[in-house]
């Protein structure tokens, strides 16, 4: 359960390491899981990776994402918009 706390750093979230999740997902819209990992760490910090699966979950449970076992990939649900041409 997400349940906020006056101590919860807001920047290394589950909501907020999904959304970094997402915005990297709408750049490559499929990525080796190890990589992903390592650029949320890059783009938040390394806390950041405490709440990588958490994150991975909560996207998964409502559709944002799948999941392909034989590239060992996460893939992009969610439909790219404000694509320029």
């Amino acid at each position: 359960m997400i349940r906020p706390t006056k101590y919860l750093d807001l920047d290394t979230c589950v909501i907020n390491v999904a959304a970094a999740i997402i915005a990297e997902l709408q750049r490559t819209p499929a990525i080796p899981l190890d990589e992903l990992n390592e650029v949320i760490a890059v783009q938040i910090s390394e806390d950041a990776k405490i709440n990588f699966f958490p994150a991975l979950s909560l996207l998964y449970i409502t559709g944002k994402l799948d999941y392909d076992d034989n590239a060992d990939a996460i893939i992009s649900l969610v439909k790219r918009t404000g694509t320029s041409r």
